[in-house]
């Protein structure tokens, strides 16, 4: 994660920089400091476009809100955050408009910039995987060498699949303590184009393949308990079999979708290859059931669940 700190106090400026360090020195790549906005504006015209910035508000030259506005203009895909001791609420309605994350009063608590900085490295590191994920399942996204491998992570990954019908269920909530709570796999989440599905990447690089299988299951089943219970609500879940190479995501993805079709035939729940063996042969009935539902939705004026299907 590549940082700028602007800041005309030296040693806010620098104390804050330590503070960022301390938080995780190893997910920091880049960090620079400026003493006022256009600095920073210089900087990001030869080339160096960071992924975070803290601006303080009132600095000499060009302030924090005309670094926003500028950064706002240029449409520049930056997390920015102003910090100043002023908490005007003009201040930060300003910071707003221009598309500023938050407002971090001074002096600055050390918890609250550890969340803050958590938050925004999440969302980073899914916003690169997000791409990569794309770029490689779907044929006319951007081609990658390689070194594509680093971004999996892990040696070992299945695709999996939720979908649901519940637009203000916190679904991926339950999903990630269901993954807790096995503790023997890591999970990335990916949007989707459907606003009723999940796409997940779940990675592995100490258990077999079989026990790696068993572990996703015993969590799918784990988590489609949990919002039955607590929530009232039914869902779906496909997973995909195991690979150890990049070039097999798209693979990996389009079969996790096929077995989602076998929801049509039975409300399982969860689906594998191993079920997808099983009822191989009732594909025609599938294709019927989609039909059918296709067709009803269309006769009852639904064409909005149409598409969806």
């Amino acid at each position: 994660m590549n940082v700028i700190v602007a800041d005309d106090e030296y040693y806010a400026r620098k104390a804050l920089i330590k503070m960022i360090k301390d938080w995780g020195q190893e997910n920091i790549e880049n960090i620079w400091d400026f003493e006022n906005g256009q600095d920073v504006v210089n900087f990001m015209e030869e080339g160096n476009v960071p992924d975070v910035i803290f601006t303080d508000i009132k600095m000499p030259v060009l302030d924090g809100l005309g670094l926003l506005e500028y950064i706002s203009k240029k449409k520049l895909n930056v997390h920015t955050f102003i910090i100043s001791v002023y908490s005007e609420f003009s201040y930060a309605q300003m910071g707003m408009k221009y598309g500023c994350k938050d407002y971090i009063l001074k002096p600055i608590d050390r918890t609250e910039l550890n969340k803050t900085l958590d938050k925004v490295y999440d969302e980073i590191k899914y916003k690169s995987f997000e791409h990569k994920f794309n770029s490689l399942v779907y044929e006319n996204g951007p081609k990658y060498s390689d070194d594509v491998d680093k971004i999996l992570l892990k040696s070992k990954y299945s695709i999996c699949i939720i979908k649901h019908f519940y637009k203000n269920a916190d679904i991926l909530k339950f999903w990630n303590e269901a993954v807790k709570s096995k503790n023997m796999f890591s999970s990335y989440l990916f949007n989707s184009s459907n606003e009723n599905e999940l796409v997940l990447l779940n990675a592995n690089d100490t258990l077999n393949n079989d026990d790696f299988l068993k572990y996703q299951i015993k969590a799918a089943d784990y988590f489609i308990k949990q919002i039955k219970n607590e929530l009232k609500l039914n869902a779906f879940i496909s997973i995909s079999d195991v690979y150890e190479k990049s070039e097999n995501i798209k693979k990996a993805y389009l079969e996790s979708k096929m077995l989602m079709n076998y929801r049509f035939i039975n409300e399982k729940g969860i689906y594998t290859s191993a079920y997808f063996n099983e009822y191989s042969k009732y594909d025609n009935e599938i294709l019927s059931k989609i039909k059918l539902s296709f067709y009803n939705y269309i006769l009852n004026g639904n064409s909005y669940d149409a598409v969806k299907l």
